[in-house]
């Protein structure tokens, strides 16, 4: 018989397979035979979850700010190199 190890705080439960997602939408990590999590549970705390999208749209503005700076660089040298660099005559 097939079976799938969750655990949720200290309770640990052998299901079916095809209740996995029922259990993981109740807060349950999928865990192999050592006890490591292989899938982490879903949240089901509203809270929780939009204190992960706050942190995660502050990393994308951050991330933003990072490219449009690294742009601007690579712009400015792109600009410097095209001035200093010297015509090419017809004829080399």
């Amino acid at each position: 018989m097939d079976k799938i190890t969750v655990r949720r705080a200290n309770v640990v439960l052998d299901i079916k397979p095809e209740d996995k997602e029922f259990y993981m939408s109740q807060g349950y990590s999928v865990i192999d035979d050592t006890g490591k999590v292989v899938e982490e549970a879903m949240s089901v705390n509203a809270n929780e979850l939009q204190v992960q999208v706050t942190e995660l749209k502050k990393q994308l503005a951050d991330a933003e700010k990072t490219i449009a700076k690294l742009t601007s660089e690579l712009n400015n040298r792109n600009t410097k190199e095209n001035k200093e660099r010297k015509p090419r005559s017809g004829k080399e």
